[in-house]
């Protein structure tokens, strides 16, 4: 915005005024986000970066099956797919209904230590992986994507750390059981409970990572409760 001093000197001086104000306005918007980045966690951020990168083709149209999991291709040494398959995501919706859950659960869980938090999402992640290849043929041509998996296990997780607190005890067994009964009811159906409601692409997923990720949550869970029966007293230390 340019304003000649020739106009009138009241016009003048307000709308420097509101070209001024309008600049404070928007430094100030700039720092409220800075400030924010900085003040996310270290593995949170690093969570974010990777989410970004493997999903840039949402923005440009370009849809890439280079990130995906692909045994075949993995094999044939693009080993890169085996760390950027859980953080690709098809469409826009299906990135907001997985990173959402996932956020929501990862920053929820009880455990504060950033060395664990981080292994139950690679253990949720390879449990996930492992029992989709074993169980699911799909795979082989369909490829593997998203944290659908991860977020199960984190679930699982999280309802482990509620039965473990006596006040949270009756709301983490009713939680593990919904999640327990519904990867069961996937793996029987071969469907994803409630698809048919999905009102965008999200994909065909494949429902034996779920289960995988059940497993790898408790796992993840069991070895550091068993390493460490009194985590939940000092995790917040």
């Amino acid at each position: 915005m340019s304003i000649s001093p020739k106009t009138g000197t009241g016009d003048y001086k307000m709308a420097m005024a509101i070209e001024h104000a309008g600049q404070a306005e928007t430094e100030r918007r700039e720092n409220v986000i800075l400030n924010r980045i900085s003040g996310l966690p270290f593995d949170m951020f690093i969570f974010i970066v990777f989410i970004i990168l493997c999903n840039f083709h949402i923005i440009s149209g370009n849809i890439t099956r280079s990130l995906i999991f692909l045994p075949g291709s993995v094999r044939q040494g693009e080993w890169w797919r085996l760390f950027t398959h859980p953080f690709f995501h098809v469409s826009l919706y299906h990135l907001v209904l997985d990173a959402g859950a996932f956020f929501l659960l990862y920053s929820g869980l009880a455990e504060k230590r950033m060395i664990k938090k981080v292994f139950c999402v690679i253990f949720s992640g390879v449990c996930s992986l492992i029992a989709s290849q074993i169980f699911s043929a799909d795979i082989q041509t369909q490829g593997l994507c998203g944290l659908s998996g991860i977020a199960h296990g984190l679930m699982a997780y999280s309802s482990l750390e509620m039965i473990h607190q006596q006040a949270l005890r009756k709301i983490g067994i009713i939680s593990l059981i919904i999640v327990a009964l519904k990867t069961v009811f996937e793996m029987i159906s071969g469907n994803a409970l409630f698809s048919s409601l999905h009102f965008g692409d999200y994909g065909n997923p494949l429902v034996t990572c779920h289960a995988g990720g059940v497993i790898g949550g408790i796992g993840a869970y069991l070895i550091m409760f068993i390493n460490h029966p009194g985590r939940l007293n000092d995790s917040k230390r």
